[in-house]
């Protein structure tokens, strides 16, 4: 399963699965071992959780179901904001360094 988080934004061709917020992004990560790919928008709109949040939730959830990153390929940023990109981009890294995301996850 590949997974796209944005509000606004399609998804790059039909392979994906759209999440809108959050709640659809958790909803999606919680039915799927098998995701192989997430791509990360960081804002999601105002006074609701971000992209970088989103992506703590799926870090947190890899720690407690290692299976939930058994297939997982590619983690690529495409937010616009360059701050926030750069946070779920460093979490990610972070994550891979200490041995919660494989090796040989792509992370771009």
């Amino acid at each position: 399963m590949k997974i796209f988080l944005d509000d606004l934004r399609h998804a790059p061709d039909s392979t994906w699965i759209v999440a809108r917020s959050y709640v659809e992004f958790i909803d999606l990560v919680r039915k799927s071992h098998d995701i192989t790919h997430l791509s990360f928008d960081h804002d999601l709109g105002e006074d609701v959780p971000t992209g970088l949040d989103a992506a703590k939730f799926f870090i947190d959830r890899a720690m407690d179901l290692p299976e939930t990153v058994q297939s997982l390929q590619i983690v690529n940023i495409h937010s616009a904001n360059p701050p926030g990109a750069a946070n779920i981009r460093g979490l990610f890294l972070s994550a891979q360094k200490h041995g919660i995301i494989p090796e040989d996850v792509v992370i771009t």
